[in-house]
């Protein structure tokens, strides 16, 4: 897997999103509206991903599974979660990540880009960027199992769902362009 394939992932969830939104003129059934924020979560992985490797100049044409010491002392990711992989030598070592790609929970994303993204004014990727208290609320409570979440959406509606959405494309477009 190239680290290029997670934009394309982003891109493609984005535009589901948009496309199932549009389906609707009047009130949006809560399951669609919980799958709409089950896939933004995603998009947001999935540029961050992106930056990460293209920010810290990961070879675009190596696989992210590949391990990289220097890559990992830099940003401290790696892919896999269990920090044990084999070297050139073909040597156990463990590689001291604090945060995996398998996990799949983009806040850590957000610590590595924090520094790189400073000043950027990218919602979520930019601390000091203002964002929208609903919106923060929904990204603060992604998680890879909302999937299987049912009940109420967390006290959010349609037009804050579109908010949320709105707010994920802002951060592709402002991501994308930056790097």
């Amino acid at each position: 897997m190239k680290y290029r394939d997670y934009k394309i992932v982003a891109k493609k969830h984005l535009d589901a999103c948009k496309s199932i939104l549009s389906q609707y003129d009047g009130d949006i059934p809560e399951n669609v509206l919980r799958e709409i924020h089950y896939l933004s979560g995603y998009i947001i992985e999935g540029v961050c991903v992106y930056a990460i490797y293209k920010h810290f100049e990961w070879d675009e044409n190596k696989d992210i599974k590949e391990y990289d010491p220097d890559f990992t002392r830099e940003t401290g990711l790696d892919y896999y979660k269990n920090g044990l992989r084999r070297n050139e030598l073909n040597q156990i070592v463990k590689t001291g990540a604090q945060f995996y790609i398998t996990s799949h929970g983009f806040n850590q994303y957000i610590a590595i880009l924090d520094i790189p993204f400073q000043g950027t004014n990218i919602p979520y990727v930019d601390a000091s960027a203002e964002i929208d208290e609903d919106v923060n609320d929904m990204i603060s409570a992604w998680k890879p199992d909302l999937r299987y979440r049912y009940g109420i959406l967390d006290r959010h509606n349609k037009e804050e769902v579109m908010k949320l959405i709105n707010t994920c494309q802002k951060i592709y477009q402002q991501v994308i362009n930056s790097i």
